[in-house]
């Protein structure tokens, strides 16, 4: 039955995708926290660096066991050497890739699927 639903074609080119962004800041909503007693009434504000780069990660899984490189997906300008830093290597670890966003659009979904 499954042959016959997939025309005989090849497990690992069924792929299972997802893709989940990133930032180090989510919302400013008022949430409860545990203080010293001498805090009580003090405001508190957590800081956050708004100007960090968000990022999207893609990762995909076939059919066959096998997965893919996760896609990074960073805001141009791409600057490798940081991720370098960070111990991601372009191709090994990742395949890093540079975008007007950081959202998944279909030429980067293509090029992703495309590399060997």
């Amino acid at each position: 039955m499954l042959e016959d639903e997939t025309n005989n074609t090849l497990a690992k080119l069924f792929v299972n995708d997802d893709e989940v962004g990133y930032q180090q800041f989510a919302d400013t909503h008022r949430r409860s926290i545990i203080v010293r007693k001498k805090d009580i009434n003090k405001i508190l504000h957590n800081p956050v660096n708004r100007s960090e780069t968000r990022v999207s990660i893609m990762q995909g899984a076939a059919l066959s066991s096998g997965s893919l490189i996760p896609l990074v997906i960073v805001k141009k300008p791409l600057r490798i050497q940081e991720h370098l830093i960070a111990g991601t290597r372009d191709g090994i670890d990742a395949i890093l890739a540079e975008s007007m966003g950081t959202t998944m659009a279909s030429s980067l979904f293509s090029n992703w699927l495309h590399i060997d």
